[in-house]
């Protein structure tokens, strides 16, 4: 039987009244929310994955209480307001890239020291060609906090993808698309869907994907991009510089350092 409650057994089992929730399946389902989790395939495999980034973002939390207390109040809210899938399905996203948010960011690779001019015709050893698409290192934010990525310097150079080819080249193999862009910066170019918040009140837009209006591309900034992303308006064609970050919940989502 499905786990449905390891938010709430992760969050509550530190507190004697939630000693009971360590366990919950489906055949005990009392909630809207579970309920739609229970018989909604895509909902319950969002919940597994979810699952396994929790956990990763709780192992890596240095105040436990402190994430223990907020995984319990997006728990809550969404017990509390979620009554349809759409709701659900939002909030898998939204929590999905909040514990994302919060991984280290990977340190610079090291630049070997500059060394002779290697003779003409003849190849410097350990060498490898230019990737086809730059790939600049996260920096650690204020606090200790990671920041989303700067691809200022690297939208010099970054390639044009149109929302709705990046979005069929991951519906058509997740694998290869990661392979080429993944960690890369590229400049995104599509039409507004959506302008909204996430839980952690971190401004995304929503790109039109495909004719289907549940398939978007998400484009996540940081708070300091609140004012400029929440000038956009809903069918305006924008292009913008973002790192891509790979699939969440069977849509591209990209990190942007400024909005458009």
């Amino acid at each position: 039987m499905k786990n449905l409650a390891w938010i709430a057994a992760a969050t509550l089992s530190v507190l004697p009244w939630g000693a009971h929730a360590v366990t919950f399946d489906c055949a005990k389902a009392r909630s809207a929310p579970e309920k739609l989790i229970c018989s909604n395939p895509d909902l319950s495999q969002a919940d597994d994955h979810l699952k396994q980034t929790f956990d990763a973002a709780r192992a890596r939390a240095t105040d436990k209480k402190a994430f223990n207390d907020r995984a319990k109040q997006e728990w809550q809210r969404r017990e509390k307001t979620c009554t349809d899938a759409a709701c659900v399905r939002q909030w898998y996203a939204d929590q999905e890239r909040l514990y994302a948010a919060e991984a280290p960011a990977r340190a610079p690779a090291v630049q070997p020291a500059p060394s002779a001019p290697a003779p003409a015709g003849s190849a410097h050893p350990g060498t490898a060609s230019a990737p086809t698409l730059p790939a600049p290192a996260a920096a650690a934010g204020a606090h200790g906090s990671p920041a989303l990525p700067d691809t200022r310097p690297a939208a010099l150079n970054a390639p044009d993808v149109a929302a709705t080819a990046l979005y069929a080249e991951y519906q058509q193999s997740e694998s290869a698309a990661d392979r080429k862009y993944k960690g890369k910066t590229i400049k995104i170019n599509g039409t507004v869907s959506g302008v909204k918040k996430a839980a952690n009140g971190d401004p995304y837009i929503e790109l039109t994907a495909a004719d289907n209006t549940m398939s978007t591309v998400h484009l996540d900034f940081p708070q300091t991009a609140a004012a400029g992303v929440a000038q956009l308006q809903k069918g305006q064609k924008i292009a913008v510089a973002c790192q891509v970050q790979g699939l969440v919940l069977g849509d591209p989502v990209l990190r942007c350092a400024d909005a458009p």
